[in-house]
């Protein structure tokens, strides 16, 4: 077995991240750039920092966030997107109600034969932009089934183990800053800092808790005012 990756990443590797991590999961992710699940989480939000975005989705964001969320946790693509994660599930509201009809060409069939096997026939509504009736009798005209999981439902990532110096920054930094930050800090989805918090009995701090809530506000206000 190949040892795993380690060190700096050099920019062929980035690039190639960049491009995959959007319509790629985590754990296919760190298998093609031989690398930990933590490390290749880590650099992903890294790379898709910056100041955060607002005002209407634009054409190329609205196909990213057709992909991406199919395949990330909400807050990641939130990362991704640079936009606060409720005003992302308003949009993919919208954008489910944005259903296409018609003819399918040649890039629909690749699309749809890339993910109908991993996603829940709702998923891949989502990220094609057609109805669900829509996706199964194509998908039966070209006889496509699905995987077991995929009939199963969705997995949780596996992430790595907690080791104790893990959980003492956690417990440095869950009480004062987001769930969001935190997992980017350690490198792990949101849903595995919030489940070892809770079972860790950790809480926040009255000052992070408003912060938070000035920011959720300050969002919805950006919204409103679209």
């Amino acid at each position: 077995m190949t040892a795993r990756r380690r060190g700096a990443w050099s920019t062929p590797e980035r690039i190639r991240l960049r491009a995959l991590f959007p319509r790629t999961p985590l754990v296919r992710l760190a298998r093609l750039l031989n690398r930990s699940e933590a490390t290749v989480l880590r650099c992903a939000l890294e790379l898709f920092a910056g100041e955060p975005r607002t005002g209407p989705f634009s054409a190329d964001e609205d196909a990213l966030l057709r992909t991406a969320w199919t395949v990330h946790d909400p807050e990641i693509v939130a990362t991704v997107l640079r936009r606060p994660t409720a005003e992302l599930q308003a949009r993919v509201r919208e954008l489910r109600a944005e259903q296409r009809c018609g003819p399918w060409n040649a890039a629909d069939d690749r699309e749809l034969r890339a993910c109908h096997g991993s996603l829940p026939d709702e998923l891949v509504a989502l990220r094609l932009g057609r109805s669900t009736d829509d996706i199964r009798e194509r998908a039966h005209s070209l006889r496509l089934g699905k995987d077991k999981a995929a009939l199963r439902g969705p997995e949780p990532v596996a992430m790595p183990r907690w080791t104790s110096d893990d959980l003492q920054r956690l417990r440095q930094l869950y009480p004062d800053h987001d769930n969001l930050s935190v997992a980017r800090a350690l490198g792990r989805s949101v849903q595995s800092v919030t489940s070892k918090a809770t079972r860790l009995g950790l809480t926040k701090s009255l000052a992070a808790l408003r912060e938070m809530g000035r920011r959720n506000v300050a969002a919805r206000l950006r919204r409103d005012g679209d």
